[in-house]
């Protein structure tokens, strides 16, 4: 008798599984060196000015929050006089 080639459920995935098995598996087992080993940053402009870095993102979106409201009130005037 000749198989159903119109059911789905007989599906073969064997390859893509047992690779990402077995990757899965390797790394598991054996980490790589990058997840091993720590490093800190030493003391950096970055690091130094975080807080100052966050407090003027903090403010650009705040201003950009207030500036998409004032221009949805103004589309919505506008519309309203287009009708």
């Amino acid at each position: 008798m000749l198989p159903n080639l119109h059911c789905q459920e007989n599906k073969q995935v064997g390859i893509p599984t047992m690779t990402f098995l077995v990757s899965n598996a390797l790394m598991l087992s054996t980490p790589l060196k990058a997840l091993a080993e720590t490093c800190e940053a030493d003391n950096s402009v970055f690091n130094m000015n975080m807080p100052l870095l966050l407090a003027v993102a903090l403010i650009g979106a705040t201003v950009g929050g207030l500036l998409a409201r004032q221009r949805r009130g103004e589309l919505v005037q506008m519309n309203e006089q287009l009708r």
